[in-house]
């Protein structure tokens, strides 16, 4: 009885520790950037459906879009807290209501771009957006699904120049799942740093802990 005991508690502590899984913590943001994002092993973690990071998605396209627009002579975009919320809204918005457009036909607070962003809280808003849809195939890493995404947007003459406009100063993105489809949204604000103010919407509770970084070549 004791050695079948021992057995289990071995078993169920091995399970936990490989089905462990690293999350995004807002303050990363202060300690990565464009330039070493790469390094860090969080990003390589595969895509977990039943409960998705959507932070660490929203991350990897933030990163993703600087790293494009540094390639392409471009300064890169601050983040913005109240652009992610707004992304993420809309995204969420498209699955739960079912449309895929810029204009929001359900949900009369919410139709165009400046509604969402004063409900994240932005008082000055001149926002540019993109989306777009696609599907998450299995063993996908966060990373390949950002990557994904961005080459649908940098191969739309539309999307692409709003990556790569120079009236663009923060970016925010926001990503939504439902079954293996992921929606993703880009939010720029263009000419002027936002002005905040009280926001309705937030984003979800999903931090869990003290969370740490480590390099891909980490123990």
């Amino acid at each position: 009885m004791v050695k079948r005991v021992s057995f289990l508690l071995v078993l169920l502590l091995f399970f936990q520790k490989t089905n462990a899984q690293d999350v995004w913590d807002y303050k990363f943001y202060d300690s990565i950037n464009h330039t070493d994002f790469r390094e860090y092993s969080i990003f390589y973690q595969k895509v977990n459906f039943s409960k998705p990071d959507y932070a660490l998605i929203n991350s990897a396209l933030f990163y993703l879009t600087n790293e494009i627009r540094i390639e392409n002579d471009r300064k890169p975009l601050d983040y913005h807290k109240a652009l992610e919320i707004s992304s993420y809204h809309h995204s969420k918005e498209m699955v739960e209501k079912k449309f895929f457009s810029h204009i929001n036909s359900k949900t009369k607070k919410r139709r165009n771009t400046g509604d969402r962003a004063r409900l994240a809280g932005i008082n000055n808003p001149f926002i540019a957006e993109n989306i777009a849809y696609n599907y998450i195939s299995n063993g996908e890493t966060y990373l390949d699904l950002a990557e994904k995404i961005m080459n649908q947007w940098m191969n739309s003459p539309g999307h692409r120049a709003n990556i790569l406009s120079e009236n663009a100063l923060q970016l925010g993105c926001g990503a939504f799942f439902k079954d293996q489809y992921i929606y993703a949204t880009q939010n720029f604000q263009w000419y002027c740093n936002i002005f905040e103010k009280d926001a309705e919407d937030k984003l979800p509770d999903i931090l869990k802990g003290n969370q740490t970084l480590k390099k891909v070549t980490s123990e």
